[in-house]
């Protein structure tokens, strides 16, 4: 993961910092000539462990192992609600990460939940370390376009976190890592894909879901481009696997419904407003 000296001193002197925004945001930052600091939103860690939460769920109801009522219109509202987690920062934020309901790991049964949780943690990894893939161009004056520089960066954050998991020897763990590698891009695919351009009325402002920013590569190409890195039989074995396809089917699903016009029950936003009123007099009376 770290080939050179330079890159392992890179890793250990570079320290990662949590921001408490509540949204979904990682950026690598430069404060001396070769010295770096990463920022790590909390909300990334919501974000990715509803998403892996819910998708294990949705896997267990399909085997009927389970059932946790995730009916279509309980999915559609619940993905609402990880769109505004993942917008959450450039809002009049409501710290939407701690109003929203939470789908947890805990309502899993105790044999699927440290699934959820590998898919979570290597989703996070992936872009903790997707970050850090841009401190090791920025240091070696890498001469990448935005385009290739976020390519890098991915590939970067799929090595590492494939090869921290190839470390373990053991295949359960190898093939939910690099699931949770796969959902770090389909997530975020997922959400640029659906969401841009709807109104949500929250709190009694209206808002519209802004587009994917012009200058950087969508999330769909770049998990296009992370496919294609994979050599044939590793391809072949993550497309034909059943949480693999589980996935793609759920995010492409529910953002065509999304699209034409699907939204959360009234029941779930009601109850989503009464929280975050609750929320907004508990700062109010603390400010």
């Amino acid at each position: 993961m770290c080939p050179t000296a330079e890159t392992k001193r890179l890793f250990r002197e570079t320290a990662c910092r949590l921001e408490p925004f509540g949204c979904v945001s990682a950026r690598a930052c430069n404060f001396e000539s070769d010295r770096y600091y990463i920022v790590l939103d909390t909300g990334t860690g919501d974000f990715f462990g509803n998403m892996a939460s819910l998708l294990v769920a949705l896997y267990e109801q399909e085997m009927e192992h389970d059932h946790f009522g995730l009916d279509t219109q309980a999915m559609v509202s619940k993905f609402w609600g990880l769109a505004l987690i993942y917008y959450d920062y450039g809002f009049t934020t409501n710290n939407e990460a701690l109003v929203f309901p939470h789908f947890k790991y805990a309502k899993l049964n105790p044999k699927a939940q440290p699934y959820a949780r590998l898919l979570s943690s290597a989703a996070q990894q992936f872009f903790l370390y997707h970050e850090f893939g841009h401190v090791v161009d920025g240091f070696s004056d890498s001469p990448l376009g935005t385009e290739d520089a976020e390519y890098s960066a991915d590939m970067f954050a799929f090595t590492a976190v494939r090869e921290t998991a190839f470390s373990i020897n053991d295949t359960n763990i190898i093939t939910w890592t690099i699931l949770g590698c796969v959902l770090a891009l389909l997530a975020i695919e997922f959400v640029e894909s659906t969401f841009p351009g709807l109104t949500i009325v929250r709190g009694g402002t209206e808002t519209i879901f802004p587009g994917p920013s012009a200058s950087y590569p969508t999330a769909r190409s770049r998990f296009h481009r992370l496919l294609d890195c994979f050599p044939e039989k590793q391809r072949r074995m993550l497309e034909t696997n059943p949480v693999f396809k589980l996935m793609r089917k759920v995010c492409s699903g529910y953002s065509q419904q999304i699209r034409e016009g699907a939204r959360p029950s009234k029941a779930h936003w009601d109850l989503m407003e009464s929280v975050l009123e609750s929320h907004q007099r508990r700062k109010a009376d603390r400010g």
